[in-house]
């Protein structure tokens, strides 16, 4: 009985370091918000060894930082990763998830609502990763909350989930609105063999050739040596890269997609021809016009439009000007070959 505890054990390590190692692959890709990744703790300067538990740092299994587009604000997601070999089926209820909901809310009430000054406060998300099921009850109450709502009875009255999420949590109305709003329940994800495979089919989107064990085994090492505690559990992009031998982002991807950043943009009244002759023609097009007025604008516009099941690639030899540094050429068929198959292998296509 104890060697299968500690197989039990094991197999949900291995959960957490395959998942984790997925999500450290998001690095690599060009134009990714991810900034960086920490593995069983988080950056926030408020959190120390002696308050981990007074934060809520120890239900934090992997946090993540991106920027967010078009916007100063850094999103913050947490999440807390949870295995089971052998009741996948029966699934979680609020009693079950006590420990995490109160430490999630430990973290958003004492380093986001009460000691945050920033004039940008980041957006915080936390998420619940498991391969067992949480009850679809669970679930439906906290979108009611969410949604602005109470949890009621038939008769009207509160019903006992809604006490009981306030005192799990210590939040009432807007707050624990917020609060709900902020959780996300992930309970689809897949054992860690799963994971395994998962991680090998994401691993062949990046890198050319079979993706052996050995590949797998390095990026996985790379998360599991960031909870020894000589580590302060960070990944970013260039510690990906080195587990694969490249030294920066332009030997992965060469010439990564560049285009001038305007806004509100008008749609051609040719846009619907176009659109029409590329879908219905069995040949190559061309669309060619004097240097200026908007060829490449034209050439996302109609990339987004094309239908669903379609992919538009648009690769820009000018890249907003960049192509005149001699360090950053763009206009050469290696440059473009290479960049083009990288953005069809990021979506699975070859």
């Amino acid at each position: 009985m104890n060697d299968d505890l500690v197989g039990y054990s094991r197999a949900g390590d291995e959960f957490h370091y395959r998942w984790a190692a997925r999500r450290c692959l998001r690095l690599l890709y060009p134009k990714t918000p991810l900034q960086s990744i920490v593995i069983e703790g988080s950056l926030e300067p408020n959190v120390t060894e002696a308050n981990k538990r007074e934060t809520g740092e120890y239900v934090i299994d992997l946090a993540e930082y991106s920027s967010k587009v078009g916007s100063n604000s850094t999103v913050i997601s947490y999440y807390q990763l949870k295995h089971t070999t052998l009741r996948e089926d029966t699934p979680f209820t609020l009693s079950d998830l006590r420990n995490t909901i109160e430490g999630f809310a430990t973290r958003y009430r004492k380093v986001f609502l009460e000691e945050e000054t920033s004039d940008t406060p980041p957006i915080i998300k936390f998420s619940i990763v498991t391969n067992r099921r949480i009850s679809d009850a669970v679930k439906s109450r906290f979108i009611v909350i969410a949604g602005g709502g109470r949890v009621l009875r038939k008769d009207g009255k509160d019903h006992q989930f809604q006490s009981t999420i306030e005192e799990y949590t210590q939040l009432k109305g807007e707050d624990l609105q917020a609060f709900c709003n902020s959780i996300e329940f992930a309970d689809s994800e897949g054992d860690y063999n799963v994971q395994r495979d998962e991680l090998r089919i994401e691993l062949s989107l990046i890198l050319a050739g079979a993706i052996d064990d050995s590949k797998i085994a390095t990026i996985v090492e790379l998360v599991r040596s960031k909870v020894m505690p000589d580590s302060d559990g960070r990944i970013v992009r260039e510690d990906v890269l080195k587990r694969f031998g490249v030294t920066s982002q332009g030997e992965l991807f060469p010439a990564p997609p560049e285009y001038e950043g305007l806004q509100n943009v008008i749609m051609r009244e040719q846009h619907s021809t176009l659109l029409n002759r590329i879908l219905s023609e069995s040949t190559p097009i061309i669309i060619h016009a004097g240097g200026g007025v908007g060829k490449s604008i034209v050439a996302r516009q109609l990339a987004e439009s094309l239908p669903n099941g379609s992919m538009g690639v648009v690769y820009d030899c000018f890249g907003g000007g960049k192509y005149r540094n001699r360090s950053e050429p763009r206009h050469r068929h290696r440059d473009a070959l290479v960049q083009i198959a990288n953005e069809l292998a990021s979506h699975g296509l070859c």
